[in-house]
C-alpha cells in the first residue's frame, strides 16, 4: 500500500501577555493506568492531568466558537474556514476537541459522537498540521480509552426504529488515532522515550476486558513502525483512489498465486513456497507442524474494490481456516463508505477468532503463530522488535500470566 503523507511542520507564535490556559498541567504523566473500572479516564487520563496548551484571547474566542457550533450540531467553522488556519488546525483545537467530544454520553448519543469525529477526521486528513504537536499523545490515548469503554468491537449503530432503522459506520478516535500515529511515525521511531510510554500503556490495556482487541493492533502498527525494512500499514492517498488496486504477494501481504485444481500443499511446503519468491525466511509459533492440515487452495478476488470482478486461486493466511469463515484475510482493513468526499479512511480491527494461524512480516521474516494466541504472538512480535525490554517481558511472564510461544519450525 502507499506510504503516508509526511509531516508538515506549522509554527504557531504565542505573545506572552495574552497566553490563556487550556488545562492547569504541563505535561502528561509517564505511568501506565492501573484504574481498570474506568478504563483510566479518572486516573492518569482525568482532564486536569492532561498537558497545558496555552493560545492568544483571539484563538481561544474562535476555538470557543468552533466547538459550540459542534455541540449544536453544525460544522460552522470547520466547514467554511479555509485551512491551514493557524487556530482550528493547530494541535491546541484538537486537543479540546477531544477533551470536549470523545465520551459520548449514553448509546443514544452515538450519532453525535460519530458526526463530531465525521468533522474532525476530515479536516484532519485536508490539514494534518493539527496533528503535529508530540503532546497529543495523552489527549490522543485518552479517546482511544474512552472509545474502549463503550464501543462494542461492531463500529456500527443503528438509528430510527422498525422498518426505518438503519445501520450506520461509526467514525471514531479509533481512525484519528491510527491517523495520528502515521502522521508521527518518523518521530515516534526516533524517539524511544514516547516508544516506550506507547508501549506501556497499550500492554496495560491487554489487561482490560475491552481492551486487549484494539491495542494488539495499535501494538502491531508499532512494531511496524520499528521494522528497519519497511515503514508502516499505510491507508490508500487521495491519489489512489480513482484507480482499482490489486493485491500483489508482497512482505506486507504475504501470498502465493496458484493454478486451480493443484494438490493442496503440506503446511510447511506451503510456507515455503509463500515466501521463497520474496526472500523472506519463516518461524513458526505455538503449532505443531504434524496435526496441521494441507493449505487450502482459495478461491479470492484480487481487485481492492467494493464490487470485485475478478477471481484467482491463491495459498495464504487464510489457507488453514475454517472455510465457512470464508476467505476475507483477517487483519487491519482500510475503507470509505459509500458517498464519502473526505479523504480520511475508516480504520477495521476484526473480531477475535480461534481458527487458523496469523501471518506478521518484521525484518524479512514472517512469524506464524494460531489466531486464537493473537495476544501472546503479538507480545512477542514487540520483543522482538525491541519495544519489549528483557524486564518487561520478564514481568509479563511473571505477573500476567504470558506463555511465551516455542518456536516450532523454521525455514525459507
Amino acid at each position: 500500500m502507499p506510504s503516508a503523507n509526511r509531516p508538515r511542520l506549522f509554527a504557531i507564535l504565542f505573545a506572552t501577555a495574552l497566553l490563556l490556559p487550556q488545562s492547569p498541567s504541563q505535561t502528561a504523566p509517564h505511568n501506565a493506568r492501573t484504574d481498570e473500572k474506568d478504563n483510566g479516564l479518572t486516573g492518569e487520563f482525568a482532564l486536569e492531568k492532561g498537558p497545558r496548551f496555552s493560545l492568544l484571547h483571539r484563538q481561544q474566542v474562535l476555538v470557543d466558537q468552533a466547538i459550540e457550533e459542534i455541540k449544536q450540531g453544525y460544522g460552522g467553522s470547520l466547514a467554511t474556514v479555509k485551512g491551514p488556519d493557524s487556530t482550528l488546525d493547530s494541535s491546541f483545537f484538537l486537543s479540546r476537541y477531544l477533551r470536549e467530544f470523545s465520551t459520548p454520553q449514553n448509546k443514544n448519543s452515538l450519532k453525535d459522537y460519530d458526526y463530531r469525529f465525521k468533522r474532525i477526521l476530515a479536516r484532519a486528513s485536508n490539514y494534518p498540521t493539527m496533528l503535529d504537536d508530540p503532546r497529543l499523545d495523552w489527549d490522543v490515548y485518552r479517546a482511544l480509552l474512552a472509545y474502549e469503554k463503550f464501543s462494542d468491537g461492531t463500529d456500527q449503530y443503528k438509528t430510527g426504529t422498525g422498518t426505518d432503522s438503519v445501520i450506520n459506520e461509526l467514525d471514531s478516535a479509533k481512525d484519528l488515532a491510527w491517523m495520528y500515529i502515521e502522521h508521527q511515525s518518523d518521530r515516534l521511531v526516533k524517539d524511544k522515550a514516547r516508544q516506550r510510554w506507547w508501549v506501556d500503556h497499550l500492554v496495560q490495556g491487554f489487561n482490560s476486558s475491552s481492551g486487549s482487541r484494539v491495542s494488539r493492533w495499535f501494538l502491531l502498527q508499532l512494531c511496524l513502525l520499528a521494522d528497519p525494512s519497511r515503514k508502516q500499514i499505510s491507508v490508500p492517498s487521495p491519489d489512489d483512489y480513482p484507480k482499482t488496486p490489486i493485491r500483489t504477494p508482497s512482505t506486507d501481504d504475504p501470498f502465493l498465486m496458484v493454478r486451480a485444481g493443484m494438490k493442496p500443499p503440506a503446511f510447511k511446503d506451503a510456507l515455503q513456497m509463500i515466501v521463497g519468491p520474496l526472500g523472506l525466511s519463516f518461524e513458526v509459533w505455538g503449532i505443531d507442524p504434524g496435526k496441521m492440515p494441507p493449505a487450502r487452495v482459495l478461491a479470492v478476488s484480487l481487485e481492492m474494490t467494493k464490487w470485485p470482478t475478478d477471481r484467482s486461486t491463491i495459498i495464504g493466511q487464510e489457507s488453514w481456516s475454517r472455510p465457512e469463515a470464508g476467505t476475507l484475510e483477517y487483519g487491519v482493513r482500510f475503507f470509505h463508505t459509500f458517498g464519502q468526499r473526505a479523504a480520511y479512511s475508516h480504520v477495521s480491527f476484526p473480531s477475535d477468532r480461534r481458527d487458523g494461524v496469523f501471518f506478521f512480516c518484521f525484518n524479512k521474516h514472517l512469524y506464524v503463530w494460531p489466531k486464537e494466541e493473537m495476544d501472546g504472538g503479538t507480545l512477542q512480535i514487540a520483543r522482538i522488535a525491541g519495544l519489549i525490554d528483557d524486564a518487561m517481558w520478564a514481568r509479563l511472564v511473571s505477573t500476567r500470566g504470558v506463555n511465551p510461544l516455542k518456536t516450532t519450525l523454521t525455514g525459507y
